[in-house]
């Protein structure tokens, strides 16, 4: 895995983990998924499979 890809995909994780914990609630308490999200974002930048599996692996 380049080293590129894989500090793009932390700081989508790290982001999609920070909206999803500051984004309040909409409706009876729903909020939205922003990590899962930035983890799709992230897994259409991958180039093998086995990388994005690790990565949803983490997410």
């Amino acid at each position: 895995m380049d080293s590129k890809k894989l500090t793009v995909s932390s700081i989508f994780l790290s982001v999609g983990l920070l909206l999803h914990y500051v984004t309040p609630a909409l409706v009876m308490g729903v909020k939205p998924d922003f990590l899962l999200v930035m983890m799709f974002l992230a897994i259409l930048f991958m180039d093998d499979v086995k990388e994005a599996f690790v990565l949803s692996l983490f997410a």
